[in-house]
């Protein structure tokens, strides 16, 4: 069971086809976000003091639970429980943790 805290929506992505010039995917003029499902997330890493060329940034990375269910998307969008958004992350792994009946999502 979860304590959920926020919500990931999955990307989804259409393919457009190849443009025959150039050989390379078309790129989807817009994007759409699918249903919000509750999660529990925890920072694993975040540093506000990051810096590249004089220029400050944030580095965050995130490990979201979500009940288990199938789950291929390759990047999310992260909302807290008030809906603001957290923000928008590429997957880098999907453990299932099965002694909990939950998935564990790095990103």
């Amino acid at each position: 069971m979860i304590i959920a805290n926020g919500t990931i929506e999955r990307k989804n992505k259409v393919a457009m086809g190849i443009d025959p010039a150039t050989g390379y995917p078309i790129v989807p003029k817009a994007v759409t976000w699918g249903e919000p499902i509750p999660c529990q997330y925890v920072a694993a890493k975040h540093d506000w003091l990051r810096q590249v060329g004089g220029e400050h940034y944030t580095e965050a990375s995130y490990d979201i639970y979500i009940e288990e269910q199938p789950f291929d998307a390759e990047q999310v969008r992260l909302r807290d429980r008030y809906g603001n958004l957290v923000g928008d992350y590429s997957i880098i792994q999907v453990k299932p943790l099965q002694a909990v009946c939950e998935l564990l999502i790095k990103v």
